[in-house]
């Protein structure tokens, strides 16, 4: 009895205590937490300006013949903005959503590392018996 309850309060102290414990797992691991972190990170920055629209130029010319050889060009510019601005908060509650995804996120990845790190250290206090 007294042996499972040292064997649970380590586990669970492993656990709470496991951002401190990162050494434990492999500098591969490592790398690939920090790129997952820094991936949630531009892709939680991307949907934040994703209600941005790109602005549309055309330019368009004509030529035509008349009376003749008299030549006439004509020429055509517009410049299309669409915008979303007075949307009622769609701009707002995309940020909004980008940031809770973003927080989400990395709620998750931080859950995973440490469960990755409790774990190790299961194996490593199993090995040691």
């Amino acid at each position: 009895m007294k042996k499972l309850f040292l064997l649970c309060s380590l586990l669970i102290s492993s656990m709470l205590h496991a951002d401190e414990l990162g050494n434990i797992l492999s500098n591969n691991k490592e790398l690939l937490f920090d790129y997952d972190f820094k991936s949630n990170e531009l892709e939680s920055d991307m949907l934040s300006k994703s209600w941005i629209n790109p602005v549309k130029l055309r330019y368009n010319k004509d030529y035509t013949t008349r009376f003749g050889d008299k030549t006439i060009g004509t020429g055509t510019f517009s410049v299309i903005i669409d915008q979303p601005i007075f949307r009622s908060g769609g701009i707002y509650y995309a940020i909004k959503y980008s940031q809770a995804l973003r927080n989400a996120n990395e709620a998750d990845l931080t859950l995973q590392k440490r469960k990755m790190i409790g774990d190790a250290v299961s194996i490593l206090f199993n090995l040691k018996k």
